[in-house]
C-alpha cells in the first residue's frame, strides 16, 4: 500500500523535504499551507521591526488573522505556513556552515553533501567565481564540509553574495527575479506529483491507532485527515506553536529561542570602480558582499558578515526623520556608506523565550496565545574587532575603512536592536531526548511518533551562515532518512 504523507508549509524547509519525497511512486504526498498572497487580518499593514517592506506593505501573512484561534505577540514578521510567505518576498542568501561550526549538533543530525547538492542542483543562484569559492565551494563535497581548522590563526575570505534568484538577461541592468519556492510546489502539482491545498491552517497533530491525525481549519471549517507521517516546516514560531498545541497540555509552557550573536558596523568605501556584479546587486537592493572570518574573537569558528550599501528604503526612512535641506546630503553619502551585519554562533546562547498559553475552556473553543520575548543584543567586542581587521586585511578588494562609532550609525539606520535574524532551537534535536520540547536526531518529535520537524526549530544551535540552504538541506536529510527506513526498508542508509 502507498504511504500517505503530509508536509505542513511551503517554504525552504518544506521544499527540501519535497525534493527527497516527490518522485517516490509508493508515496501519496500532500502539502498544506495557508496560501496568503496579500494583506489580511488585524496586523495587515502594521510596520514590524526588522521587516522589509514588500509591495508597499508590511503584512504578516496570516499571523493574527481573526479567523484563526492563535494570537502571536511579536516584534517581528513571522511567516506562517503560507504560499505567500517569506518564500515569495525573499529569494534567500545562500551559504552553508561547515560541520565543525554546527556546535551542539549531534553528528547524525548534520546534513551531508548529498543533501546540499540535491537542493542546490535545483536552485538558481547568482554568484561569482571568486575567493569565497576557495573555502566555500558553491556545491560542497563532503570533504569541504568536514574540513577543520588546522591552526588558531585568524583567516578571512571575501566574495560576492550568493542569492537564490534568476536574472532575465546577462547585463547588470537586467532585473533579478526572486526565486519563489511556492512556484516549485505548483509545478509539482501540475505534474500530478503531489496535492497542494491552500487556505489550510494546521492546528495540531496527534497520534492515533491508524497513524497521525491532522486537525486544521480549511475555509473556515475544522476538518481532519489521517497520514502515515507528518513533516512540519511552518517556520520556527509557527512550528513550535503547532507542536505545543499537539501536546495537549493546558496552561503555559516556555520554549527557549536561539539565534546567532550579531553585531552591526558601518564603513566608508573608497571604490574606484564598481563591478558588474556589484551593480547588479545594488540595483536590486540585494546583499552585495559576503565576508567570512575565523579568529580567536569568533571562538575560532567561521563567522558570517554581509556587507551592503544603503538601500532606497533606508534612505527614505532616514530622510523622513531629518529636515528637508539634509536629504541631498544623505543621498550623496548613501553611495559611500556600507553597513555590515555580522553573525557568530554562540554556544548555549538564548536569544529569547516563546511562551505558549493554551486555554481549553475559552468560550469560542480552544485558544492559544503566543508571547515572544526577545533579548537585546549584547555587543560582541571580539567579533567586531575580528571583522574590522578582516575588512582592512582585504583592502585591495573591499577598499573600506571603519567609521568611528559606526555601530551607533548602523543601529540608527537599521533599527535592529534586538536579537539575531535567524530564530531556531525551540525544539532541538538530541541523541537521547528526555524533555517534551526535544526531537530525535531523525527530526521526530520526542512525544509525537511519526511527526517530524523540518525547519530551524530543530536546530540545536543556529549557525551564523545564512539559514535558507541549511534549512532546506536539513529537511531533505530528515525526509530522505524517513523514506529509506519506512518506504524503502533501507535501514542502514540513515541512523
Amino acid at each position: 500500500m502507498n504511504k500517505k504523507v503530509a508536509i505542513v508549509g511551503s517554504g525552504f524547509a518544506a521544499w527540501g523535504a519535497t525534493i527527497a519525497l516527490v518522485d517516490s511512486a509508493d508515496l501519496e504526498l500532500h502539502i498544506f499551507d495557508i496560501g496568503r498572497t496579500g494583506p489580511e487580518g488585524e496586523g495587515a499593514n502594521r510596520p514590524v521591526a526588522n521587516a522589509k517592506k514588500y509591495l508597499n506593505s508590511y503584512f504578516c501573512y496570516g499571523i493574527n488573522d481573526s479567523h484563526n484561534p492563535v494570537k502571536i505577540d511579536t516584534a517581528r514578521m513571522c511567516s506562517s505556513h503560507a504560499l505567500g510567505g517569506h518564500s515569495t518576498v525573499y529569494s534567500g542568501a545562500i551559504l552553508y556552515p561547515l560541520d565543525a561550526d554546527l556546535k551542539d549538533w549531534p553528528a547524525d543530525a548534520k546534513p551531508t553533501a548529498h543533501d546540499y547538492s540535491s537542493v542546490l542542483k535545483l536552485l538558481p543562484i547568482i554568484y561569482e567565481k571568486d575567493l569565497l569559492e576557495t573555502v566555500f565551494p558553491v556545491v560542497p563535497q563532503q570533504s569541504d564540509l568536514s574540513r577543520k581548522p588546522t591552526n588558531s590563526k585568524a583567516a578571512s575570505v571575501v566574495g560576492m553574495s550568493r542569492i537564490a534568484a534568476t536574472q532575465n538577461e546577462s547585463s547588470s541592468d537586467s532585473p533579478v527575479v526572486p526565486f519563489w519556492v511556492g512556484g516549485e510546489f505548483l509545478k509539482y502539482q501540475s505534474a500530478g506529483k503531489l496535492r497542494y491545498t491552500s487556505n489550510s491552517y494546521v492546528l495540531r497533530v496527534e497520534n492515533i491507532q491508524e497513524g497521525v491525525k491532522i486537525t486544521l481549519l480549511q475555509k473556515g471549517k475544522i476538518i481532519s485527515d489521517i497520514f502515515d507521517a507528518v513533516f512540519i516546516g511552518a517556520g520556527c514560531v509557527n512550528t513550535t506553536t503547532i507542536i505545543d498545541q499537539s501536546l495537549g497540555l493546558p496552561g503555559a509552557r516556555d520554549y527557549l529561542i536561539r539565534a546567532p550573536q550579531g553585531s552591526l558596523h558601518a564603513f566608508w568605501r573608497f571604490s574606484r570602480k564598481v563591478s558588474t556584479g556589484s551593480m547588479l546587486r545594488k540595483k536590486n537592493e540585494l546583499p552585495e558582499l559576503f565576508l567570512e572570518v575565523r579568529a580567536p574573537g569568533t571562538s575560532n569558528a567561521w563567522s558570517h558578515t554581509q556587507l551592503t550599501s544603503i538601500n532606497e528604503q533606508i534612505i527614505q526612512e532616514v530622510c523622513s526623520r531629518l529636515p528637508r535641506f539634509l536629504h541631498s546630503l544623505v543621498k550623496a553619502f548613501s553611495h559611500v556608506i556600507y553597513f555590515a551585519s555580522s553573525l557568530q554562533t554562540a554556544e548555549f546562547n538564548e536569544s529569547g523565550v516563546l511562551r505558549s498559553i493554551i486555554d481549553l475552556d475559552a468560550p469560542e473553543g480552544l485558544q492559544q496565545n503566543v508571547e515572544i520575548t526577545e533579548y537585546p543584543v549584547k555587543r560582541n567586542v571580539g567579533l567586531v574587532s575580528a571583522v574590522r581587521r578582516a575588512v582592512l586585511q582585504n583592502w585591495s578588494t573591499l577598499r573600506m575603512f571603519p567609521i568611528p562609532f559606526g555601530e551607533l550609525l548602523a543601529d540608527f539606520f537599521r533599527g535592529n536592536r534586538l536579537g539575531g535574524w535567524h530564530f531556531g532551537g525551540t525544539l532541538p534535536m538530541s541523541e537521547q531526548p528526555t524533555r517534551f520540547d526535544q526531537c530525535w536526531t531523525t527530526g521526530e518529535v520526542h512525544r509525537l511518533k511519526s511527526v517530524y520537524v523540518l525547519d530551524s526549530s530543530a536546530f540545536p544551535t543556529v549557525p551564523p551562515s545564512t539559514v535558507a540552504l541549511l534549512t532546506a538541506a536539513h529537511a531533505h536529510r530528515v525526509a530522505r532518512c524517513w523514506k529509506a527506513k519506512y518506504l524503502l526498508n533501507e535501514v542502514n542508509q540513515c541512523p
